[in-house]
């Protein structure tokens, strides 16, 4: 059973959560093959959120040209 989007933004953001707990605890850097968890996880949001944003996009310029179509075939 998939996990909906705002599933995957709760356990992003969970795992941030644990991770800067985990980080502040031991007073290291949690990395992933060498890269900063951390950074990965705020890379994954800001992406997600461009995603986000592009579709909104897209959504408001179909209607916008829906409505314009509309116009026409009155």
């Amino acid at each position: 059973m998939p996990i909906d989007n705002v599933g995957y933004v709760a356990l992003v953001d969970s795992l941030i959560a644990k991770t800067r707990a985990w980080e502040q605890d031991r007073d290291t850097i949690f990395t992933y093959d060498g890269v900063p968890l951390l950074a990965m996880l705020d890379e994954y949001m800001m992406l997600r959120q461009d995603r986000e944003e592009e579709k909104r996009k897209l959504r408001v310029s179909t209607l916008y040209f829906r409505r314009v179509i509309n116009l026409f075939t009155i």
